[in-house]
């Protein structure tokens, strides 16, 4: 009985464990690169707003520091003017990993959603595991705010970075060039990735994954919680009377 017991204990703590992956999401920000204008400024808080309405993305749950991220002037000393001088830098140089990195360790962020104002604005997704970012724009217009393309590759972005957890030390050795490759040029690509078809390219596709993808983790705990309960009853209830045979040859 005590071994059921532990048994049911730690088929508890998995599901509990599950249900609190699905839930999270991808930790991610809107960042505002370059001047803050009052159109950017827009276009970056409709992303924030879409993102959040989406139920996949965790956003920073200050309002101030998710104020200075898009560049909102501060009301007095509120403690946030490292944050918004590391917004300042971007777009200065053309290696920015230092800053996004700056940025992501204390929120926890996997993923930056960089918006630019522009007509149209455009939305960028920069991996801050794999320090780079995808392919391709999004154009933040009147009738777009670029939610598919966009969560296509935070989704992308929360996958590389369950697998680099559960990846052993010499294998993540092996694949640490791929992290120190350069940010993709945003002045090449800003002319050819306006229309949001471009989200076909990225690592994943636009749609939502299925209802087995989501919930797997549900079902194979749920089984074997039934299968052991299932054993210890019946071996309870049928005991093994029989005598011990000896064969000799």
């Amino acid at each position: 009985m005590t071994r059921l017991v532990y048994l049911l204990a730690s088929l508890v703590a998995l599901l509990g464990t599950a249900a609190s992956a699905a839930a999270d999401g991808v930790r991610a920000a809107v960042v505002v690169e370059g001047d803050p204008s009052s159109s950017a400024r827009a276009a970056a808080l409709r992303v924030e707003a879409a993102l959040r309405a989406s139920g996949e993305v965790e956003l920073p749950t200050d309002d101030a520091t998710r104020l200075a991220l898009v560049g909102e002037p501060g009301a007095g000393d509120d403690g946030l003017d490292p944050v918004r001088a590391l917004r300042r830098r971007l777009g200065w140089s053309d290696d920015d990993r230092e800053a996004f990195a700056s940025l992501a360790g204390p929120l926890g962020l996997t993923a930056i959603v960089l918006v630019r104002g522009g007509e149209p604005a455009l939305a960028r997704v920069y991996d801050v595991g794999e320090a780079r970012f995808f392919e391709g724009a999004a154009a933040i217009e009147a009738d777009s705010d670029g939610s598919a393309f966009l969560l296509a590759r935070l989704r992308a972005a929360e996958r590389r970075r369950v697998a680099r957890a559960t990846t052993s030390p010499s294998d993540a050795a092996e694949g640490a060039h791929d992290a120190t490759a350069p940010p993709v040029d945003a002045g090449d690509e800003a002319a050819s990735s306006r229309l949001e078809a471009s989200a076909s390219t990225s690592d994943e596709p636009a749609e939502r994954p299925t209802w087995i993808r989501r919930n797997w983790p549900f079902l194979v705990a749920g089984s074997l919680l039934v299968g052991a309960t299932t054993f210890f009853v019946v071996r309870r209830d049928s005991p093994d009377e029989s005598p011990p045979v000896i064969h000799i040859r």
